[in-house]
């Protein structure tokens, strides 16, 4: 006689179904009535084993018609049997970063063992170029949207239309505050408090953040984050802990357009507050223009000036703020597999980050680890 209790041995009996092809994707499985009286159990335990069934992505629920089997595409068939495989789209804004290859290395690795075939788009910072890309993605046929939006975060109606159609897509790195879908982020408020936090207990309140023009949600949490650390610290922010790019024309610019701006508004900002000791760089490519600025002024990162980048600029000296681009991408694949199971109940997700010390000494390589953590299966 079987020692597992009651509730487990219903739910093995359906699993045992599924995978002898008894109960296939789409059929109906016994009512709770029926299971009561085939088990001879109470309603208590019948809900208990269905519940967990449903938690586990196993079944679903329609109310008024019963519970069914799940078409998961992120399941492998019975008896090792390839299961049909969704398509889904990703699509990201320019592919140009080390952040957007290192998701799409991550994306391609998830996809690949849960026999899904993926398509990738670039929209190339353009609204009507990622308009394009779903509405050629969805002739194609694909299942479901993971979407990296672009930089200026244009609110995008087709995307609306698709979420209010429960079209499954889930917004990953940066979402669209007004369109009501389930995103992965990293923590850009934590993070950039603890690049602030780090800052101050060397600089005091001579720190500057530098950062982009304030068009997207990545860049907007982690200037809320610098001004939350600083307030916590007693410090009311003035023009000098502030050093912004202000054209907002930079996210389309090439890259030579956008090293000139860059450099030149930090030489400008040190230039005119040289008592400024420390940068809190938004991202990466502002932390390796400004370190170009430090050097043409013959100030070093690590002994006389103290810089924190979003990501990892890969300099001696230069601490960074370490995303968990593994588990971003895990959350966001598992959002998706919900809600291609018929679960759109709305979820945003945020991943903590971590801060990563880094010697000055350009010959110690302790941690150059982080070159590939992201990468890593």
């Amino acid at each position: 006689m079987t020692s597992l209790p009651l509730y487990k041995q219903i739910q093995e009996d359906i699993k045992a179904q599924i995978a002898a092809s008894v109960l296939r994707a789409g059929d109906r499985i016994p009512s709770e009535s029926e299971l009561m009286n085939r088990y001879f159990v109470s309603s208590i335990t019948v809900k208990n084993a269905l519940n967990q069934l449903v938690d586990e992505g196993i079944i679903y629920r329609l109310k008024g018609k019963g519970s069914f089997v799940a078409a998961s595409p992120f399941v492998s068939g019975a008896g090792g049997a390839e299961a049909p495989g969704h398509k889904i789209g990703v699509i990201f804004p320019t592919m140009a970063t080390r952040t957007e290859q290192i998701y799409l290395v991550h994306l391609e690795r998830q996809f690949r063992c849960n026999n899904c075939h993926l398509m990738v788009g670039i929209a190339r910072e353009s609204s009507a170029q990622e308009i394009q890309l779903v509405q050629d993605f969805i002739k194609s046929g694909v299942h479901a949207l993971i979407l990296f939006p672009m930089v200026s975060e244009v609110n995008n109606a087709l995307v609306r239309q698709l979420v209010a159609h429960r079209f499954p897509l889930v917004f990953m790195d940066r979402y669209l505050e007004d369109i009501p879908s389930s995103c992965v982020v990293a923590d850009n408020v934590g993070g950039a408090k603890d690049a602030t936090r780090f800052l101050i207990e060397r600089c005091g309140n001579r720190v500057a953040i530098c950062h982009f023009p304030t068009l997207n949600t990545a860049v907007s949490g982690r200037l809320e984050g610098f001004r939350l650390a600083m307030a916590e610290a007693g410090f009311e922010p003035d023009p000098e802990n502030q050093c912004v790019i202000e054209d907002r024309d930079i996210v389309f610019a090439t890259s030579e357009r956008r090293v000139e701006l860059l450099y030149h508004t930090m030489l400008e900002h040190l230039t005119r507050y040289p008592e400024t000791n420390g940068f809190f760089a938004a991202n990466a490519e502002i932390a390796q223009v400004a370190n170009l600025v430090l050097n043409s002024l013959g100030r070093v990162p690590g002994k006389d000036f103290h810089m924190v980048a979003f990501d990892n600029p890969h300099l001696p000296g230069v601490n960074f703020i370490q995303q968990d681009y593994k588990a971003i991408v895990k959350e966001s694949v598992r959002l998706l597999a919900q809600q291609l199971d018929g679960n759109f109940e709305r979820e945003t997700l945020v991943v903590p980050t971590t801060l990563v010390e880094v010697p000055h000494d350009p010959t110690d390589i302790s941690h150059m680890r982080h070159l590939v953590t992201g990468l890593n299966p």
